[in-house]
């Protein structure tokens, strides 16, 4: 133990005829210890911290990182090692109080990640003990039942992480305390490992300071719902870049049929139901101050049902593109997108006929094509004007 760096105890004991074999490594201590994981198979029995002299102050005073699993550090003694370590982090269920307790003996600790955590609190957390949190809570959280985060003071912690919620309540849990630049990005969840193409949708919004909010799942249907409430309080005022792998959900003609997100290939016969070419997008004033836009089609198993024209000619989609000056396109991981230059200049290019005062293809400063063919078709790459100039700020990669 004198020469362990890291150590990682998996299912240790609590109460067994082994504990006696394991109180010998608890026993001895560890001078360059900085790393440990314990997971411990049950909360029932002595507390870890009394095993011995190995997580006391003095018996690993270069402890820095401690990872516990189904263990609650609350009862730590006095002379824990907890006052060494900067970095902690526990997946048992921990409430506000025992956390504030926890911040408040042992102000060392800078960032400390709880896995559990209760959905109704009562505490009020200071700024400064709030900076110093990340947590994950599993629960469901709507416009009403979002305020219990209020008390929290939930604009200064670090990282937050719920489980579910409907698109009601971004607007409060994505609040943020400055108008500094912001990040969001679109991915499929990972929530219940569903099918791609049935997939719920998770939400990663990065704020100044490097605080994030991460919504682990989201019907799509209510986040589609919900795009005008959120351009309208200006939820998303202040992103600058966007992600996007699930495009399905920014899509003008995408609809949901059974809990499953579909493409309308063909425009809808009645007049009525096709947007005025004049008439704002809802995306210019969701995103007003976008500046790079990172897009990754969809995998083949989808692309029957949604080719690349499809995507590139969407109204939402194009908004987009006129919007950024930074456009990233992307194939799905280990697969090669085929796309005519044709399709890529209608959705980049501004068309004169129908838009006023539009951007033009000088304004894009970059475009990046990941694992992406381009057909150019008989007439080859184009000489002169917007398409040449979109060309020539154009990267192909792989």
């Amino acid at each position: 133990m004198t020469r362990m760096s890291v150590i990682e105890l998996i299912d240790i004991p609590v109460l067994s005829l082994e504990d006696a074999k394991l109180d010998l490594v608890f026993q001895s201590p560890a001078p360059v210890l900085h790393r440990a994981v314990l997971t411990v198979k049950s909360l029932v029995g002595i507390p870890i911290s009394y095993r011995g002299s190995l997580f006391s102050r003095e018996g690993a005073p270069k402890l820095r990182e401690l990872i516990l699993r189904n263990y609650n550090p609350c009862a730590a003694p006095a002379d824990s090692a907890l006052h060494n370590v900067t970095h902690l982090s526990v997946t048992a269920q921990m409430h506000e109080v025992q956390a504030l307790a926890l911040m408040k003996a042992f102000p060392r600790i800078r960032d400390v990640f709880i896995g559990d955590f209760s959905p109704s609190p009562t505490v009020v957390f200071p700024p400064e003990i709030a900076a110093r949190l990340a947590l994950r809570i599993h629960y469901f959280y709507d416009r009403t039942s979002i305020i219990n985060l209020a008390c929290l003071s939930h604009a200064h912690l670090r990282r937050v992480s719920i489980g579910q919620a409907s698109a009601g309540a971004l607007p409060v849990f994505f609040q943020a305390l400055d108008d500094g630049d912001a990040e969001l990005s679109i991915l499929p969840s990972l929530a219940n490992n569903p099918m791609p193409e049935n997939s719920m949708i998770r939400l990663h919004f990065g704020l100044p300071d490097n605080r994030q909010r991460l919504v682990e799942s989201m019907e799509p249907a209510s986040w589609r719902h919900e795009l005008t409430t959120l351009a309208d309080r200006g939820v998303f005022r202040n992103v600058r870049k966007l992600s996007v792998s699930r495009v399905e959900a920014l899509m003008q003609s995408s609809f949901a049929i059974a809990g499953r997100l579909h493409v309308i290939a063909i425009r809808p016969r009645n007049p009525t139901t096709v947007p005025s070419p004049s008439t704002p997008n809802i995306m210019s004033t969701l995103f007003p101050k976008l500046e790079e836009f990172d897009l990754t089609f969809p995998p083949a198993s989808r692309a029957t049902s949604m080719p690349s024209c499809v995507i590139l000619e969407d109204r939402n989609i194009r908004a987009l593109f006129l919007h950024a000056r930074r456009i990233f396109l992307r194939a799905p991981p280990r697969e090669t997108y085929d796309i005519s230059w044709e399709s890529l200049c209608t959705a980049l290019l501004p068309d004169v006929r129908t838009t006023t005062n539009a951007p033009h293809a000088h304004g894009i400063e970059r475009l990046e094509l990941h694992c992406i063919r381009v057909d150019f078709g008989d007439a080859g790459s184009p000489t002169t004007g917007d398409e040449r100039q979109l060309y020539e700020c154009c990267t192909m990669y792989n």
